[in-house]
Protein backbone atom coordinates (compact mmCIF):
# COMPACT_ATOMS: atom_id res chain seq x y z
CA UNK A 1 0.00 0.00 0.00
CA UNK A 2 1.49 3.39 -0.80
CA UNK A 3 2.39 5.24 1.76
CA UNK A 4 0.23 7.89 3.62
CA UNK A 5 -3.22 9.07 3.60
CA UNK A 6 -5.09 8.63 0.29
CA UNK A 7 -7.47 11.58 0.66
CA UNK A 8 -4.36 14.01 1.66
CA UNK A 9 -1.99 12.66 -1.14
CA UNK A 10 -1.21 14.94 -4.44
CA UNK A 11 -4.56 12.77 -5.92
CA UNK A 12 -6.73 13.98 -2.93
CA UNK A 13 -8.74 15.92 -5.35
CA UNK A 14 -8.90 13.52 -8.19
CA UNK A 15 -10.19 10.59 -5.13
CA UNK A 16 -13.16 13.24 -4.50
CA UNK A 17 -13.98 14.12 -7.75
CA UNK A 18 -13.62 10.36 -8.53
CA UNK A 19 -16.39 9.85 -5.31
CA UNK A 20 -18.42 12.60 -6.68
CA UNK A 21 -18.46 10.34 -10.32
CA UNK A 22 -19.53 7.15 -8.83
CA UNK A 23 -21.63 8.31 -5.94
CA UNK A 24 -24.35 10.71 -6.56
CA UNK A 25 -25.40 10.03 -3.11
CA UNK A 26 -22.48 10.31 -1.43
CA UNK A 27 -21.29 12.58 1.46
CA UNK A 28 -17.41 12.83 2.98
CA UNK A 29 -17.40 13.56 6.89
CA UNK A 30 -15.16 14.63 8.86
CA UNK A 31 -14.84 12.59 12.40
CA UNK A 32 -12.65 15.07 14.50
CA UNK A 33 -14.54 15.68 16.70
CA UNK A 34 -16.51 12.07 16.68
CA UNK A 35 -20.34 13.27 15.45
CA UNK A 36 -23.51 11.32 16.27
CA UNK A 37 -25.32 9.23 13.89
CA UNK A 38 -28.24 11.86 14.11
CA UNK A 39 -25.59 15.22 13.55
CA UNK A 40 -24.48 13.51 10.38
CA UNK A 41 -28.02 12.17 9.42
CA UNK A 42 -28.75 15.64 9.32
CA UNK A 43 -26.05 17.24 7.74
CA UNK A 44 -26.93 14.38 4.59
CA UNK A 45 -30.22 15.48 4.60
CA UNK A 46 -29.23 19.11 4.56
CA UNK A 47 -26.91 18.51 1.89
CA UNK A 48 -29.04 15.95 -0.28
CA UNK A 49 -30.41 19.68 -1.54
CA UNK A 50 -31.26 17.84 -4.97
CA UNK A 51 -34.50 20.00 -6.62
CA UNK A 52 -36.65 17.22 -7.95
CA UNK A 53 -40.08 19.37 -8.45
CA UNK A 54 -39.57 22.27 -6.57
CA UNK A 55 -39.15 19.94 -3.51
CA UNK A 56 -35.62 19.33 -1.91
CA UNK A 57 -34.75 16.16 -0.46
CA UNK A 58 -34.52 18.00 2.98
CA UNK A 59 -37.78 18.44 2.93
CA UNK A 60 -38.33 15.22 1.85
CA UNK A 61 -36.42 12.53 4.02
CA UNK A 62 -36.73 11.98 7.88
CA UNK A 63 -33.87 10.01 10.29
CA UNK A 64 -34.89 6.44 10.69
CA UNK A 65 -33.56 5.12 13.89
CA UNK A 66 -30.06 4.88 13.47
CA UNK A 67 -27.85 1.43 14.07
CA UNK A 68 -25.38 3.01 16.15
CA UNK A 69 -25.00 6.19 18.43
CA UNK A 70 -21.40 7.82 17.51
CA UNK A 71 -19.44 7.91 14.18
CA UNK A 72 -15.58 7.63 14.65
CA UNK A 73 -13.22 5.37 13.85
CA UNK A 74 -13.47 2.25 16.18
CA UNK A 75 -16.72 2.03 15.21
CA UNK A 76 -16.32 2.10 11.49
CA UNK A 77 -13.92 -0.36 11.97
CA UNK A 78 -16.08 -2.73 13.79
CA UNK A 79 -19.53 -2.12 12.72
CA UNK A 80 -20.79 -3.92 9.61
CA UNK A 81 -23.98 -3.05 9.10
CA UNK A 82 -26.16 0.11 7.65
CA UNK A 83 -25.20 3.33 10.05
CA UNK A 84 -28.63 4.63 9.35
CA UNK A 85 -31.52 5.07 6.95
CA UNK A 86 -33.17 8.34 5.73
CA UNK A 87 -37.02 8.02 5.08
CA UNK A 88 -39.39 9.69 2.82
CA UNK A 89 -42.26 11.38 4.85
CA UNK A 90 -44.17 9.99 2.15
CA UNK A 91 -43.08 6.94 2.54
CA UNK A 92 -42.11 6.70 -1.47
CA UNK A 93 -38.51 6.20 -0.77
CA UNK A 94 -35.35 5.06 1.09
CA UNK A 95 -32.05 6.37 0.96
CA UNK A 96 -29.98 3.66 2.82
CA UNK A 97 -26.51 3.88 3.24
CA UNK A 98 -23.35 2.46 4.64
CA UNK A 99 -20.23 4.47 6.39
CA UNK A 100 -16.45 3.33 5.13
CA UNK A 101 -13.31 4.71 6.72
CA UNK A 102 -11.58 6.23 4.51
CA UNK A 103 -8.39 7.95 6.44
CA UNK A 104 -7.73 8.14 10.10
CA UNK A 105 -10.99 10.69 11.08
CA UNK A 106 -12.36 10.73 7.59
CA UNK A 107 -15.32 8.76 6.77
CA UNK A 108 -17.23 8.35 3.23
CA UNK A 109 -21.57 8.16 3.46
CA UNK A 110 -22.48 6.24 0.15
CA UNK A 111 -26.25 6.09 -0.06
CA UNK A 112 -28.95 4.08 -2.39
CA UNK A 113 -32.33 5.67 -2.73
CA UNK A 114 -34.50 2.86 -2.95
CA UNK A 115 -38.18 3.31 -4.25
CA UNK A 116 -40.70 1.94 -2.58
CA UNK A 117 -43.69 3.56 -4.63
CA UNK A 118 -44.27 4.23 -7.97
CA UNK A 119 -47.82 5.33 -8.12
CA UNK A 120 -46.91 8.00 -5.41
CA UNK A 121 -44.05 9.31 -7.32
CA UNK A 122 -46.28 9.53 -10.18
CA UNK A 123 -48.60 11.37 -8.14
CA UNK A 124 -46.12 13.80 -6.90
CA UNK A 125 -45.02 14.51 -10.54
CA UNK A 126 -41.01 12.93 -10.12
CA UNK A 127 -39.37 10.97 -12.39
CA UNK A 128 -38.55 7.69 -11.63
CA UNK A 129 -34.92 7.90 -13.04
CA UNK A 130 -34.48 10.05 -9.90
CA UNK A 131 -34.66 7.08 -7.72
CA UNK A 132 -32.96 4.84 -10.24
CA UNK A 133 -31.73 1.91 -8.20
CA UNK A 134 -27.86 3.09 -7.17
CA UNK A 135 -25.57 0.16 -6.13
CA UNK A 136 -23.61 1.57 -2.79
CA UNK A 137 -20.34 0.01 -2.77
CA UNK A 138 -19.96 -0.82 -6.66
CA UNK A 139 -17.02 -2.89 -5.31
CA UNK A 140 -14.89 -0.19 -4.08
CA UNK A 141 -15.13 -1.59 -0.38
CA UNK A 142 -15.85 -4.05 1.08
CA UNK A 143 -16.89 -3.17 4.65
CA UNK A 144 -16.41 -6.38 6.24
CA UNK A 145 -12.54 -5.59 5.87
CA UNK A 146 -10.12 -3.86 8.37
CA UNK A 147 -9.13 -0.29 8.17
CA UNK A 148 -5.83 -0.88 6.22
CA UNK A 149 -7.29 -3.49 3.78
CA UNK A 150 -10.12 -0.45 2.88
CA UNK A 151 -7.33 2.27 2.27
CA UNK A 152 -5.52 0.24 -0.05
CA UNK A 153 -8.55 -0.94 -1.96
CA UNK A 154 -9.23 2.72 -2.01
CA UNK A 155 -6.76 3.77 -3.16
CA UNK A 156 -5.83 0.80 -6.08
CA UNK A 157 -9.23 1.98 -7.60
CA UNK A 158 -8.66 5.35 -7.42
CA UNK A 159 -6.27 4.69 -9.00
CA UNK A 160 -7.04 2.34 -11.62
CA UNK A 161 -9.84 5.00 -12.48
CA UNK A 162 -7.39 8.26 -13.05
CA UNK A 163 -5.85 6.02 -15.11
CA UNK A 164 -8.88 5.65 -17.73
CA UNK A 165 -10.61 8.75 -16.39
CA UNK A 166 -12.06 10.03 -19.76
CA UNK A 167 -11.63 13.26 -21.56
CA UNK A 168 -13.74 16.28 -20.92
CA UNK A 169 -15.42 15.59 -24.28
CA UNK A 170 -15.74 12.34 -23.81
CA UNK A 171 -17.71 12.40 -20.47
CA UNK A 172 -21.57 12.49 -21.86
CA UNK A 173 -20.27 8.60 -23.35
CA UNK A 174 -18.26 7.21 -20.18
CA UNK A 175 -21.42 8.59 -18.24
CA UNK A 176 -23.45 5.82 -20.30
CA UNK A 177 -21.24 2.67 -19.33
CA UNK A 178 -19.48 0.53 -16.25
CA UNK A 179 -16.23 2.20 -15.47
CA UNK A 180 -14.93 -1.49 -14.75
CA UNK A 181 -16.82 -3.63 -17.47
CA UNK A 182 -17.46 -1.02 -20.07
CA UNK A 183 -21.08 -2.30 -20.63
CA UNK A 184 -24.44 -0.06 -19.72
CA UNK A 185 -24.44 1.00 -16.24
CA UNK A 186 -27.56 0.87 -14.48
CA UNK A 187 -28.29 4.65 -15.55
CA UNK A 188 -28.26 3.53 -19.00
CA UNK A 189 -30.26 0.46 -18.50
CA UNK A 190 -33.01 1.95 -17.03
CA UNK A 191 -33.46 4.58 -19.74
CA UNK A 192 -33.55 1.72 -22.30
CA UNK A 193 -36.13 -0.50 -20.89
CA UNK A 194 -37.75 2.46 -20.52
CA UNK A 195 -38.22 3.51 -24.16
CA UNK A 196 -39.17 -0.37 -25.17
CA UNK A 197 -41.71 -0.27 -22.38
CA UNK A 198 -43.38 2.73 -23.78
CA UNK A 199 -42.78 1.14 -27.58
CA UNK A 200 -45.13 -1.80 -26.52
CA UNK A 201 -42.26 -3.64 -28.04
CA UNK A 202 -41.94 -7.80 -26.25
CA UNK A 203 -39.46 -7.60 -24.47
CA UNK A 204 -37.78 -9.64 -20.89
CA UNK A 205 -35.42 -8.54 -18.66
CA UNK A 206 -32.67 -11.15 -17.27
CA UNK A 207 -31.66 -10.36 -13.74
CA UNK A 208 -27.92 -12.40 -13.17
CA UNK A 209 -26.27 -12.54 -10.24
CA UNK A 210 -22.88 -14.74 -9.52
CA UNK A 211 -23.55 -17.63 -7.10
CA UNK A 212 -20.96 -17.19 -4.18
CA UNK A 213 -18.58 -14.42 -5.92
CA UNK A 214 -17.48 -13.56 -1.96
CA UNK A 215 -15.28 -16.29 -2.18
CA UNK A 216 -13.52 -15.03 -5.27
CA UNK A 217 -12.32 -12.04 -4.10
CA UNK A 218 -11.30 -13.93 -0.40
CA UNK A 219 -9.60 -16.45 -2.34
CA UNK A 220 -7.95 -14.88 -5.32
CA UNK A 221 -8.31 -10.98 -4.34
CA UNK A 222 -10.42 -8.43 -5.30
CA UNK A 223 -7.91 -7.42 -8.55
CA UNK A 224 -9.03 -11.16 -9.89
CA UNK A 225 -12.56 -10.68 -8.95
CA UNK A 226 -12.30 -7.34 -10.95
CA UNK A 227 -11.06 -9.51 -13.55
CA UNK A 228 -13.57 -11.88 -13.15
CA UNK A 229 -16.71 -9.84 -13.48
CA UNK A 230 -14.85 -8.14 -16.58
CA UNK A 231 -14.79 -11.58 -18.43
CA UNK A 232 -18.09 -12.19 -17.42
CA UNK A 233 -19.22 -9.02 -18.97
CA UNK A 234 -17.22 -9.47 -22.02
CA UNK A 235 -19.15 -13.09 -22.70
CA UNK A 236 -22.47 -11.90 -21.71
CA UNK A 237 -22.32 -9.72 -24.52
CA UNK A 238 -21.27 -12.04 -27.10
CA UNK A 239 -24.09 -14.42 -25.93
CA UNK A 240 -26.56 -11.65 -27.01
CA UNK A 241 -28.10 -9.93 -30.45
CA UNK A 242 -27.55 -6.65 -31.62
CA UNK A 243 -30.59 -5.23 -30.04
CA UNK A 244 -30.44 -6.67 -26.93
CA UNK A 245 -28.62 -4.98 -24.07
CA UNK A 246 -26.50 -6.12 -20.97
CA UNK A 247 -25.80 -3.94 -18.16
CA UNK A 248 -23.60 -4.54 -14.83
CA UNK A 249 -25.80 -3.10 -11.91
CA UNK A 250 -23.16 -2.88 -9.58
CA UNK A 251 -21.08 -5.63 -7.52
CA UNK A 252 -21.52 -8.88 -9.59
CA UNK A 253 -25.24 -7.66 -10.72
CA UNK A 254 -25.98 -7.93 -14.39
CA UNK A 255 -29.10 -7.39 -15.91
CA UNK A 256 -29.76 -8.61 -19.69
CA UNK A 257 -32.50 -6.90 -21.92
CA UNK A 258 -34.04 -8.85 -24.68
CA UNK A 259 -35.84 -6.98 -27.21
CA UNK A 260 -38.09 -8.23 -29.22
CA UNK A 261 -38.29 -11.82 -28.21
CA UNK A 262 -40.78 -14.20 -26.93
CA UNK A 263 -40.25 -17.17 -24.85
CA UNK A 264 -38.55 -19.30 -27.18
CA UNK A 265 -36.26 -17.06 -28.39
CA UNK A 266 -35.75 -15.85 -24.58
CA UNK A 267 -34.82 -19.17 -23.93
CA UNK A 268 -32.57 -19.90 -26.52
CA UNK A 269 -30.65 -16.92 -25.73
CA UNK A 270 -30.40 -18.16 -21.95
CA UNK A 271 -29.08 -21.13 -22.56
CA UNK A 272 -25.78 -19.82 -24.52
CA UNK A 273 -25.32 -17.12 -21.33
CA UNK A 274 -25.26 -20.66 -19.11
CA UNK A 275 -22.98 -22.02 -21.51
CA UNK A 276 -20.12 -19.16 -21.77
CA UNK A 277 -20.44 -18.21 -18.02
CA UNK A 278 -20.05 -22.29 -17.15
CA UNK A 279 -16.33 -21.96 -18.87
CA UNK A 280 -13.69 -21.86 -16.75
CA UNK A 281 -12.02 -18.02 -16.82
CA UNK A 282 -8.15 -17.76 -16.84
CA UNK A 283 -6.83 -15.06 -14.49
CA UNK A 284 -3.63 -15.04 -14.85
CA UNK A 285 -1.89 -18.44 -12.78
CA UNK A 286 -5.64 -18.73 -11.69
CA UNK A 287 -8.81 -20.28 -13.06
CA UNK A 288 -11.89 -19.45 -11.52
CA UNK A 289 -15.23 -21.40 -12.31
CA UNK A 290 -18.20 -20.08 -11.81
CA UNK A 291 -22.05 -20.36 -11.87
CA UNK A 292 -24.66 -17.88 -12.26
CA UNK A 293 -28.20 -17.81 -11.12
CA UNK A 294 -31.15 -16.03 -13.09
CA UNK A 295 -34.18 -14.28 -12.46
CA UNK A 296 -36.64 -13.78 -15.88
CA UNK A 297 -39.65 -12.06 -16.17
CA UNK A 298 -41.39 -11.18 -19.67
CA UNK A 299 -42.31 -7.68 -20.07
CA UNK A 300 -46.26 -7.01 -19.82
CA UNK A 301 -48.05 -3.83 -21.22
CA UNK A 302 -48.80 -1.59 -17.90
CA UNK A 303 -45.19 -2.99 -16.15
CA UNK A 304 -42.70 0.00 -15.04
CA UNK A 305 -38.54 -1.13 -15.47
CA UNK A 306 -39.17 -0.73 -11.43
CA UNK A 307 -41.23 -3.94 -11.78
CA UNK A 308 -39.13 -5.68 -14.33
CA UNK A 309 -36.04 -5.40 -12.22
CA UNK A 310 -37.49 -6.25 -8.63
CA UNK A 311 -39.84 -8.82 -10.45
CA UNK A 312 -36.69 -10.50 -12.16
CA UNK A 313 -34.54 -10.06 -8.71
CA UNK A 314 -37.03 -11.93 -6.96
CA UNK A 315 -37.33 -14.98 -9.47
CA UNK A 316 -33.51 -15.25 -9.03
CA UNK A 317 -33.88 -14.85 -5.05
CA UNK A 318 -36.15 -17.70 -5.16
CA UNK A 319 -34.24 -20.13 -7.30
CA UNK A 320 -31.24 -19.59 -5.52
CA UNK A 321 -33.28 -21.05 -2.72
CA UNK A 322 -33.06 -24.46 -3.87
CA UNK A 323 -29.13 -24.61 -5.32
CA UNK A 324 -26.66 -22.30 -7.42
CA UNK A 325 -26.98 -21.75 -11.03
CA UNK A 326 -30.49 -22.10 -11.45
CA UNK A 327 -32.52 -20.30 -13.97
CA UNK A 328 -36.32 -19.22 -12.82
CA UNK A 329 -39.03 -17.63 -14.22
CA UNK A 330 -41.56 -15.17 -12.64
CA UNK A 331 -44.53 -16.02 -11.35
CA UNK A 332 -46.98 -13.52 -9.33
CA UNK A 333 -46.95 -14.99 -6.44
CA UNK A 334 -43.55 -13.88 -5.82
CA UNK A 335 -44.65 -10.53 -5.94
CA UNK A 336 -46.64 -10.39 -2.65
CA UNK A 337 -43.83 -12.83 -1.49
CA UNK A 338 -41.27 -10.19 -2.07
CA UNK A 339 -43.56 -7.69 -0.77
CA UNK A 340 -44.66 -9.29 2.98
CA UNK A 341 -40.55 -10.23 2.44
CA UNK A 342 -39.65 -6.61 2.13
CA UNK A 343 -42.15 -5.94 5.38
CA UNK A 344 -40.87 -8.22 7.82
CA UNK A 345 -37.36 -6.84 6.96
CA UNK A 346 -38.83 -2.97 8.23
CA UNK A 347 -40.35 -5.10 11.14
CA UNK A 348 -37.34 -7.26 11.74
CA UNK A 349 -35.01 -4.22 12.12
CA UNK A 350 -37.22 -2.44 14.62
CA UNK A 351 -37.46 -5.61 16.68
CA UNK A 352 -33.83 -5.67 17.04
CA UNK A 353 -33.30 -1.86 17.48
CA UNK A 354 -36.27 -2.47 20.63
CA UNK A 355 -35.13 -5.85 21.97
CA UNK A 356 -38.26 -7.41 20.99
CA UNK A 357 -36.39 -10.49 19.71
CA UNK A 358 -35.80 -12.71 22.61
CA UNK A 359 -34.00 -15.90 24.19
CA UNK A 360 -35.07 -18.61 24.85
CA UNK A 361 -32.96 -21.70 26.65
CA UNK A 362 -32.76 -25.43 25.91
CA UNK A 363 -31.10 -27.36 28.54
CA UNK A 364 -27.74 -29.33 27.70
CA UNK A 365 -27.50 -32.93 29.59
CA UNK A 366 -24.69 -34.38 30.67
CA UNK A 367 -25.70 -38.18 29.51
CA UNK A 368 -24.11 -40.45 32.28
CA UNK A 369 -25.06 -38.12 35.43
CA UNK A 370 -28.06 -36.19 33.46
CA UNK A 371 -27.53 -33.49 35.29
CA UNK A 372 -27.62 -29.47 33.70
CA UNK A 373 -24.69 -28.48 32.85
CA UNK A 374 -25.05 -25.90 29.60
CA UNK A 375 -27.85 -24.45 27.29
CA UNK A 376 -28.37 -23.23 24.28
CA UNK A 377 -29.56 -19.96 23.62
CA UNK A 378 -32.44 -19.33 20.61
CA UNK A 379 -33.88 -16.71 18.88
CA UNK A 380 -37.54 -16.09 19.37
CA UNK A 381 -39.96 -13.35 17.83
CA UNK A 382 -43.50 -12.59 18.44
CA UNK A 383 -44.46 -10.70 15.60
CA UNK A 384 -47.53 -8.17 16.88
CA UNK A 385 -49.69 -8.85 13.69
CA UNK A 386 -48.42 -12.37 12.58
CA UNK A 387 -47.70 -14.22 16.30
CA UNK A 388 -44.69 -16.39 16.16
CA UNK A 389 -42.09 -16.49 13.33
CA UNK A 390 -39.88 -19.44 12.40
CA UNK A 391 -36.23 -18.71 13.42
CA UNK A 392 -35.69 -19.88 10.10
CA UNK A 393 -37.68 -17.52 8.45
CA UNK A 394 -36.45 -14.47 10.10
CA UNK A 395 -32.84 -15.20 10.67
CA UNK A 396 -32.52 -15.95 6.37
CA UNK A 397 -34.23 -12.25 6.88
CA UNK A 398 -31.70 -10.85 8.60
CA UNK A 399 -28.83 -12.20 6.68
CA UNK A 400 -29.92 -10.94 3.91
CA UNK A 401 -30.80 -7.31 4.73
CA UNK A 402 -27.37 -7.45 6.31
CA UNK A 403 -29.00 -7.51 9.92
CA UNK A 404 -27.46 -10.55 11.36
CA UNK A 405 -24.50 -9.28 13.22
CA UNK A 406 -27.02 -6.87 15.76
CA UNK A 407 -29.15 -10.24 16.06
CA UNK A 408 -26.31 -12.00 16.92
CA UNK A 409 -25.40 -9.93 19.44
CA UNK A 410 -28.44 -9.02 20.76
CA UNK A 411 -29.22 -12.86 21.45
CA UNK A 412 -25.52 -13.19 23.18
CA UNK A 413 -26.22 -9.76 25.49
CA UNK A 414 -29.10 -11.38 26.22
CA UNK A 415 -27.51 -14.75 27.54
CA UNK A 416 -24.56 -13.57 28.70
CA UNK A 417 -26.48 -11.73 31.59
CA UNK A 418 -28.84 -14.53 31.98
CA UNK A 419 -25.34 -16.63 32.55
CA UNK A 420 -24.50 -14.11 34.92
CA UNK A 421 -27.44 -15.06 37.21
CA UNK A 422 -27.30 -18.64 36.86
CA UNK A 423 -23.46 -18.92 37.63
CA UNK A 424 -24.38 -17.78 41.06
CA UNK A 425 -25.83 -21.37 41.69
CA UNK A 426 -23.68 -22.55 39.53
CA UNK A 427 -20.17 -21.34 38.69
CA UNK A 428 -19.45 -23.83 35.77
CA UNK A 429 -22.82 -23.62 34.51
CA UNK A 430 -22.16 -23.26 30.58
CA UNK A 431 -23.81 -21.16 27.61
CA UNK A 432 -24.03 -22.62 23.72
CA UNK A 433 -24.40 -19.35 21.15
CA UNK A 434 -25.21 -20.43 18.01
CA UNK A 435 -24.06 -17.03 15.52
CA UNK A 436 -24.76 -16.67 11.94
CA UNK A 437 -22.36 -17.80 9.39
CA UNK A 438 -22.36 -14.52 8.06
CA UNK A 439 -21.01 -13.08 11.12
CA UNK A 440 -17.94 -15.01 11.34
CA UNK A 441 -15.26 -12.35 10.05
CA UNK A 442 -13.12 -9.96 11.73
CA UNK A 443 -15.36 -7.91 13.59
CA UNK A 444 -17.04 -11.00 15.84
CA UNK A 445 -13.91 -11.32 17.91
CA UNK A 446 -14.40 -7.65 18.62
CA UNK A 447 -17.84 -7.83 19.66
CA UNK A 448 -17.61 -11.35 21.44
CA UNK A 449 -14.65 -9.85 23.48
CA UNK A 450 -17.10 -6.31 24.01
CA UNK A 451 -19.89 -8.49 24.79
CA UNK A 452 -17.94 -10.47 27.60
CA UNK A 453 -16.23 -7.35 28.75
CA UNK A 454 -20.09 -6.27 30.04
CA UNK A 455 -20.57 -9.11 32.35
CA UNK A 456 -18.76 -11.56 35.22
CA UNK A 457 -18.96 -14.55 33.32
CA UNK A 458 -15.49 -16.90 32.60
CA UNK A 459 -14.33 -17.25 28.66
CA UNK A 460 -14.45 -20.99 28.97
CA UNK A 461 -18.29 -20.98 29.70
CA UNK A 462 -19.46 -19.31 26.62
CA UNK A 463 -19.27 -21.80 23.57
CA UNK A 464 -19.48 -20.29 19.94
CA UNK A 465 -21.58 -22.53 17.61
CA UNK A 466 -20.78 -22.43 14.27
CA UNK A 467 -22.41 -24.48 11.13
CA UNK A 468 -20.48 -26.89 9.37
CA UNK A 469 -21.51 -26.52 5.63
CA UNK A 470 -20.46 -22.75 6.26
CA UNK A 471 -17.28 -23.54 7.78
CA UNK A 472 -16.35 -26.02 4.70
CA UNK A 473 -17.70 -23.37 2.04
CA UNK A 474 -15.62 -20.16 4.22
CA UNK A 475 -12.47 -22.28 5.83
CA UNK A 476 -10.38 -19.78 5.09
CA UNK A 477 -12.34 -16.77 6.17
CA UNK A 478 -14.00 -18.82 9.41
CA UNK A 479 -10.45 -20.32 10.54
CA UNK A 480 -8.64 -16.79 11.07
CA UNK A 481 -11.81 -15.64 12.99
CA UNK A 482 -11.92 -18.71 15.30
CA UNK A 483 -8.47 -18.51 16.01
CA UNK A 484 -8.44 -15.29 17.35
CA UNK A 485 -11.83 -16.04 19.57
CA UNK A 486 -10.49 -19.59 20.73
CA UNK A 487 -7.65 -17.41 21.82
CA UNK A 488 -10.19 -15.14 23.90
CA UNK A 489 -10.47 -18.61 26.09
CA UNK A 490 -13.96 -18.88 23.89
CA UNK A 491 -14.87 -22.41 23.39
CA UNK A 492 -15.97 -23.64 19.51
CA UNK A 493 -18.05 -26.12 18.72
CA UNK A 494 -19.04 -27.68 14.96
CA UNK A 495 -22.69 -27.25 14.50
CA UNK A 496 -25.01 -29.53 12.75
CA UNK A 497 -21.89 -31.92 12.47
CA UNK A 498 -22.65 -34.56 9.98
CA UNK A 499 -24.59 -32.80 6.84
CA UNK A 500 -21.74 -30.36 5.38
CA UNK A 501 -19.11 -33.12 4.41
CA UNK A 502 -16.38 -32.28 6.54
CA UNK A 503 -12.90 -34.00 6.79
CA UNK A 504 -10.39 -34.70 9.62
CA UNK A 505 -8.28 -32.33 8.06
CA UNK A 506 -11.02 -29.51 8.31
CA UNK A 507 -11.33 -30.61 12.30
CA UNK A 508 -7.83 -31.03 12.85
CA UNK A 509 -6.51 -27.69 11.80
CA UNK A 510 -9.12 -25.69 13.75
CA UNK A 511 -9.57 -24.59 16.82
CA UNK A 512 -12.64 -27.05 17.65
CA UNK A 513 -13.49 -28.15 21.15
CA UNK A 514 -16.55 -30.15 20.28
CA UNK A 515 -19.13 -31.28 17.46
CA UNK A 516 -23.00 -31.50 18.13
CA UNK A 517 -24.23 -34.46 16.06
CA UNK A 518 -27.58 -33.07 13.98
CA UNK A 519 -30.82 -34.37 14.90
CA UNK A 520 -31.19 -35.67 11.36
CA UNK A 521 -28.78 -38.79 12.49
CA UNK A 522 -30.23 -39.36 16.17
CA UNK A 523 -33.69 -39.15 15.98
CA UNK A 524 -33.67 -42.53 13.97
CA UNK A 525 -30.81 -43.87 15.59
CA UNK A 526 -33.10 -46.31 18.14
CA UNK A 527 -34.51 -47.55 14.95
CA UNK A 528 -31.63 -47.98 12.71
CA UNK A 529 -28.42 -49.57 12.50
CA UNK A 530 -26.74 -47.42 9.94
CA UNK A 531 -27.91 -44.39 11.85
CA UNK A 532 -26.16 -45.65 15.18
CA UNK A 533 -23.01 -47.14 13.34
CA UNK A 534 -22.67 -43.50 12.09
CA UNK A 535 -23.17 -42.13 15.56
CA UNK A 536 -20.50 -44.48 17.13
CA UNK A 537 -18.12 -43.79 14.32
CA UNK A 538 -18.36 -39.92 15.12
CA UNK A 539 -18.11 -40.25 19.00
CA UNK A 540 -15.10 -42.57 18.29
CA UNK A 541 -13.48 -40.08 15.92
CA UNK A 542 -14.00 -36.63 18.92
CA UNK A 543 -12.41 -39.41 21.56
CA UNK A 544 -9.45 -39.53 19.39
CA UNK A 545 -9.14 -35.59 19.01
CA UNK A 546 -10.35 -35.35 22.71
CA UNK A 547 -13.65 -33.49 21.12
CA UNK A 548 -16.64 -33.11 23.32
CA UNK A 549 -20.28 -34.49 21.76
CA UNK A 550 -23.41 -33.10 22.04
CA UNK A 551 -26.13 -35.10 20.37
CA UNK A 552 -29.23 -32.78 19.33
CA UNK A 553 -32.83 -33.74 18.80
CA UNK A 554 -33.07 -36.48 21.67
CA UNK A 555 -37.25 -37.04 21.83
CA UNK A 556 -37.04 -40.44 23.98
CA UNK A 557 -35.29 -42.74 27.19
CA UNK A 558 -34.43 -45.40 24.34
CA UNK A 559 -32.15 -43.03 22.38
CA UNK A 560 -30.80 -41.53 25.62
CA UNK A 561 -29.88 -44.68 26.65
CA UNK A 562 -28.34 -45.77 23.19
CA UNK A 563 -26.26 -42.57 23.31
CA UNK A 564 -25.10 -43.26 26.60
CA UNK A 565 -24.02 -46.68 26.41
CA UNK A 566 -22.04 -45.10 22.66
CA UNK A 567 -20.22 -42.80 24.92
CA UNK A 568 -22.10 -39.70 23.77
CA UNK A 569 -21.23 -36.85 26.48
CA UNK A 570 -23.83 -34.25 25.80
CA UNK A 571 -27.46 -34.11 24.92
CA UNK A 572 -30.19 -31.66 24.37
CA UNK A 573 -33.68 -32.37 22.92
CA UNK A 574 -37.65 -32.43 24.11
CA UNK A 575 -37.44 -35.62 26.10
CA UNK A 576 -35.14 -33.68 28.47
CA UNK A 577 -36.96 -30.01 28.00
CA UNK A 578 -38.31 -27.58 25.66
CA UNK A 579 -36.52 -24.22 24.90
CA UNK A 580 -37.59 -22.22 27.40
CA UNK A 581 -37.67 -19.03 29.32
CA UNK A 582 -34.62 -18.11 31.89
CA UNK A 583 -36.81 -19.15 34.62
CA UNK A 584 -36.53 -22.42 33.13
CA UNK A 585 -33.43 -23.03 33.80
CA UNK A 586 -32.96 -21.76 36.90
CA UNK A 587 -35.44 -24.04 37.99
CA UNK A 588 -33.39 -26.90 36.73
CA UNK A 589 -30.32 -26.40 38.23
CA UNK A 590 -32.23 -26.04 41.62
CA UNK A 591 -34.43 -29.32 41.04
CA UNK A 592 -30.97 -31.90 40.00
CA UNK A 593 -30.57 -34.15 37.49
CA UNK A 594 -33.20 -34.21 34.56
CA UNK A 595 -34.28 -38.12 33.75
CA UNK A 596 -37.46 -36.97 31.79
CA UNK A 597 -39.02 -34.40 29.76
CA UNK A 598 -39.96 -30.98 31.03
CA UNK A 599 -42.16 -28.60 30.30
Amino acid sequence: MRGGNPWQSEHGGDVDRLFADLFPFHLVIDLHPSPTVVAVADSLARWLGRDLTGTPFADCFTIADPAIADLNRETLVAERRAVFVLEAVEHFARLRGQMMLVGENRAVFIGSPVLTSTTTVEELGLSVDDFAPHDATVDLITIQRDCSAQLADLWQRAEELERVAPAPERLPEEAAADPLTGLANRRTFWARCSTELQAKRRVALLFIDIDRFKTVNEAYGHRVGDRVLQELGARLQSSLRSIDLVARLGGDEFAVLLADVDQQAAVSVIERIRSVAAQPIRIGDHVCRISISIGVVPGTPKATVDDLIQDADAAMYEGRQFGPGRVTWFASRMRDDRRERRTLTDDLERAITHGEITAVFQPIVDLPTRAIRSCEALARWEHSDQGFIAPSRFIAIAEDAALVDRLDDLIMSQALGELERWQRTDPSFGLQVNVSGRSIGPTLVSRVSQALEGFTVQPETLTIEVTESWLIQHETEVAAALQRIAELGVRIHLDDFGTGYSSLAHIHSLPITGLKIDRSFVVPASQSERSRRLIAATIGMARTLELDVVAEGVEDEATARMLTELGCDYAQGYHFARPGPPETIAGLLASGPVDGRVG
